[in-house]
């Protein structure tokens, strides 16, 4: 009797253990089954991406170093500046959620994306270092591209601005929601700008130091690198107004958060 029922619990754990390792598994390449699930992949996908930039860093600091050791200080600090330009802008693309539960993944989803764009961006300056012929960039003049930049800020800011006052008004957040957002984009503007031209000097002592250039030549150089990356930063900050004047122009997100649209 003994022997049978231990052949009889045998069978329900063996169909057991069957059953559970039949079981489809969700992993991130499929469509998350609940938002917790998502941040988590998405959490995951932030985590490998921060490894590949921190492996083309120590990458391009090895290469640099053999180079210019003195530019090893101007890599460094300009990371360390454009770590904290992905982490507060991407706070602040969090607020794109209007209060509500996406926030998480909005900053996750950003963080993921500005991430692989920088290990992009590490790899080539790295690949051009290694280039039989290292070849000191030319730059166009950067009135321009300053110019653009302010154009840029300026609807960037008065996006914000609409968030805030939207969420002010909708009462989702504190009286001082609207502050808070505008000044967490500013600060990530700001150290945005000090990454740039920490790593302009850098790429200068690495591509053009043999160069020789006068002083008043070589300050207009860095200003035209820094320039350049402005143009370039300035698209980035006009796709993000444009998805911002997208998402106030739906009616369903204010039926969402149970309050009346912001007049604009």
């Amino acid at each position: 009797m003994k022997t049978r029922i231990d052949l009889i619990l045998f069978s329900w754990v063996f169909t057991a253990a069957m059953n559970v390792a039949a079981a489809p598994v969700s992993t991130c390449d499929e469509a998350p089954a609940s938002t917790l699930q998502q941040e988590a992949c998405l959490a995951q996908r932030v985590r490998n991406a921060q490894a590949r930039v921190d492996q083309m860093t120590r990458e391009l600091r090895k290469r640099a170093r053999r180079i210019d050791p003195i530019a090893l200080y101007f890599i460094g600090q300009g990371e360390k500046k454009w770590q904290t330009y992905m982490e507060l802008n991407c706070r602040s693309e969090s607020y794109d959620a209007f209060g509500g539960s996406l926030m998480e993944t909005l900053e996750l989803k950003c963080q993921t994306r500005l991430l692989n764009q920088r290990a992009s961006e590490l790899e080539r300056w790295k690949e051009k270092l290694t280039s039989f012929f290292r070849l000191c960039p030319l730059y166009k003049s950067e009135s321009a591209d300053q110019n653009e930049y302010r154009r840029a800020l300026e609807e960037m800011t008065a996006a914000l601005d609409k968030v805030g006052r939207y969420l002010d008004d909708s009462k989702i957040f504190d009286p001082g929601a609207r502050a808070t957002i505008t000044r967490t984009f500013s600060d990530a503007q700001e150290s945005w700008r000090t990454s740039r031209s920490q790593e302009c000097m850098a790429r200068y002592l690495l591509f053009c130091k043999n160069e020789r250039l006068r002083p008043e030549a070589r300050d207009a150089w860095l200003r035209r690198c820094e320039s350049t990356a402005i143009r370039n930063h300035a698209r980035e900050l006009r796709m993000r107004v444009q998805s911002l004047n997208d998402a106030f122009d739906m009616s369903d997100v204010y039926e969402a958060v149970g309050a009346e649209p912001v007049a604009h």
